[in-house]
């Protein structure tokens, strides 16, 4: 970027996602030379094609942004220019010579003589119980407008949002599909570019976008080049509105049917188009509320920032259908790896979906304590007898479109060593979910509902500590029988290190046990279960007990497993708290005083260079021995680390802060966000499409009233 005080403000370009909530849809772009993806129930960036947006001030002299993929450039992206398909004489905008500002719901991109904003609304969605409509809502449709300044030209010029795609049939007019009422293309039923025509001045152009140059009006009956056109006069401000909408008609789910919950308002993708350009103004006004509403949170641009790719990620992955029951289906992919609604991934959203659509969780629970529950026996150490287990759930609800089986997940698979289940913790995680669904909503009447589950959850923890009551001291030391003979328990942390990834003896799970406890303990006492709220109470105290006991005076740390020491330092022992904070459990923490200082020490110990901040680079590493980190979970542990210990972490280790960025922004540039890097190289390397790091919302919205 240049060096002149707009331009330092300026965020960095990076293909970024622009869907519709619940549509799991979106159309990505936003890095020079890279074209555009058109995502439609596929948690992938591809090549869709090339996007066209910039104006033509007569032949020769057509300027458009540079989100398209073959072109001639130099090492710098600096220098694109188009040279083929009659474009010859078109030129693209050099990166630094645009201006983007990136918010959760606008993405603006400021050249010469023109601005693009897309408009990605984030309306909160009525419960449907409520009877309330979701027409708004659910609408499959995002919004883009072209300014154009021409106020210093005496002669016209002429707008263009244009599209080349690949890997889809050839485009047709919407003016042939609509008898009229709408100009742009469409292809078929999965995706239109539309606006409202008005003769002269907006129209369809089909064909060869070389059209522009003159203003052209053509309409050709075959060509993969289409798009919408305006014509601004001499002197004028001018601004194209157009809608890009996606479809899917019919059911796009399996194991458990459901079609999209936008199908109920809106016969194709062409009437949804309408809609949203019919309600432009209220897109617009909502999505300034809210990105001013974000910006008076927090004033930290970087946080914002971080926040608004995140947000955007979480969107493109979730998914509100009907079923033949006419009931809601919410439902969040897991990215590039496609589980449907993954419990450890519910626990992470739960700040976000609980500031703007608390109902979806209960939907989800609803689901997992209907479905995905199951009661398992238990193998403990030296003890060669299965011993009663009690409620747990599945990883995930199925994979891609499918919904698993009652009882399983996609995930999971039993008896093999490739592949274990996470029973432990989906155990903590139903805590967390429930638990801090009822403390947020105050919804006690649907928390009696769930009374013998809450029971259950607090049992089911007790008996993973130690079949016999007299010998339990808050760890849990169990293996579910659904691991098979010898087989062994992992956390959400599966592919780090043993420290992290193993269940039995983890510290975090220590640390997650206690605060789930506390959160069980608030809720049951709330619902007037004193006896079970106060065996929760218990364990949490034993928990805390335990982990005081083990912590390591000399190092000033707890060890990273608790019953077989590793040697390294875990940072992500702090997260699990982040979720408690937000329920407003603070006090209740902090009542717990020798406990938190000594994770305050702990987590002093591990922000020295070369334990859990990276030699290299200065990145938040989650543990000290496995340079692969999470931004989602890093998110977490800053918002701990500044909401409860205090630490000022621009001033104090302003290098964890760069590195998210630089992760988020420049690492994930090509991929969208990713929720694995290494921390010494900068290398994103697997979670891409990612909707876990909506964890960053604590930072603009910390707790739920």
């Amino acid at each position: 970027m240049a060096g002149n005080k707009v331009q330092q403000e300026s965020s960095a370009l990076f293909m970024t996602h622009h869907g519709p909530v619940g549509a799991w849809s979106s159309l990505t772009f936003g890095l020079p030379g890279r074209g555009m993806s058109i995502d439609i129930q596929r948690p992938s960036v591809v090549d869709s094609g090339n996007l066209y947006i910039g104006v033509s001030r007569g032949p020769g002299d057509v300027t458009v942004l540079p989100f398209f993929t073959w072109a001639v450039r130099d090492v710098e992206m600096e220098n694109l220019t188009l040279s083929q398909r009659g474009m010859s004489h078109w030129t693209a905008v050099p990166a630094d010579g645009i201006t983007r500002r990136l918010t959760p719901c606008i993405d603006e991109y400021c050249a010469d003589g023109f601005t693009l904003r897309v408009l990605s609304p984030l309306p909160a969605l009525p419960d449907p119980a409520s009877g309330a409509s979701l027409e708004y809502a659910s609408c499959p449709a995002i919004l883009l407008e072209l300014e154009v300044d021409n106020t210093s030209r005496d002669a016209p010029c002429w707008a263009l949002v244009g599209i080349e795609p690949r890997g889809f049939s050839e485009p047709n007019p919407l003016d042939w599909m609509t008898g009229g009422e709408l100009c742009g293309i469409g292809c078929r039923e999965e995706w239109a570019l539309a606006a409202v025509p008005e003769p002269g001045r907006v129209y369809t152009v089909r064909g060869n976008l070389s059209l522009v140059e003159d203003g052209t009006p053509l309409v050709h009956p075959v060509g993969m080049q289409g798009g919408v056109m305006m014509a601004v006069g001499p002197r004028a401000r001018e601004t194209l509105t157009c809608a890009f909408g996606f479809f899917r008609h019919g059911p796009v789910s399996q194991g458990i049917a459901g079609r999209y919950w936008y199908t109920q308002h809106f016969a194709d993708v062409r009437a949804a188009c309408r809609y949203a350009l019919d309600h432009a103004d209220r897109l617009r006004g909502d999505c300034r509320r809210f990105d001013a509403e974000v910006a008076q949170a927090r004033p930290d641009r970087r946080r914002r920032e971080l926040f608004s790719q995140s947000i955007r990620s979480y969107a493109a992955n979730a998914q509100l259908l009907v079923g033949d029951d006419g009931q809601p289906l919410y439902s969040v992919c897991e990215g590039q790896f496609r589980w449907r609604n993954t419990l450890d991934l519910a626990a992470d959203h739960l700040p976000w979906e609980l500031w703007r659509n608390p109902w979806v969780v209960r939907n989800i629970l609803d689901l997992y304590i209907d479905r995905y529950a199951y009661r398992d026996e238990l193998r403990f150490p030296g003890d060669d007898r299965l011993r009663p287990g009690g409620l747990a759930f599945a990883h995930d609800m199925g994979g891609d479109t499918i919904y698993a089986p009652p009882g399983r997940s996609g995930y999971e698979q039993p008896g093999e060593s490739g592949y274990c289940f996470m029973t432990t913790e989906q155990v903590l995680n139903g805590a967390y979910c429930i638990a801090a669904y009822v403390l947020a909503t105050d919804n006690t009447t649907w928390a009696r509902q769930q009374r013998k589950v809450l029971a259950d959850l607090v049992e089911s923890l007790h008996r993973r500590d130690h079949w016999e009551a007299d010998q339990r001291n808050g760890l849990l030391e169990a293996t579910s029988s659904k691991t098979g003979p010898g087989g062994r328990e992992i956390t959400t942390y599966d592919c780090l290190d043993p420290s992290l990834k193993s269940a039995r003896g983890n510290l975090y799970i220590a640390v997650k046990t206690w605060c789930a406890n506390l959160l069980l303990g608030e809720v049951l006492e709330r619902i007037g279960e004193p006896d079970a709220a106060a065996q929760a109470r218990t364990m949490a105290g034993r928990t805390a007990a335990a982990l005081v006991e083990r912590f390591d005076a000399a190092r000033r740390c707890f060890p990273s497993n608790l019953l077989d020491d590793s040697g390294s330092l875990m940072i992500a022992a702090i997260e699990p708290l982040a979720v408690p904070l937000f329920a407003g459990l603070e006090d209740r923490l902090r009542g717990f005083a020798d406990l938190a200082g000594k994770l305050g020490e702990h987590v002093r110990a591990c922000l020295r260079p070369g334990a859990c901040l990276d030699a290299a680079t200065g990145a938040l590493r989650l543990v000290s021995t496995s340079t692969n980190t999470w931004p989602s979970k890093g998110f977490l542990c800053a918002v701990v680390m500044e909401r409860f210990f205090r630490l000022d972490l621009d001033r104090q280790h302003p290098s964890i802060m760069r590195e998210f960025v630089h992760w988020m922004q420049a690492s994930a540039a090509e991929k969208t966000p990713t929720d694995q890097m290494m921390a010494d190289t900068r290398a994103a390397t697997a979670g891409s499409y990612y909707p876990r790091m909506v964890t960053s919302s604590l930072w603009v919205r910390p707790r739920a009233e």
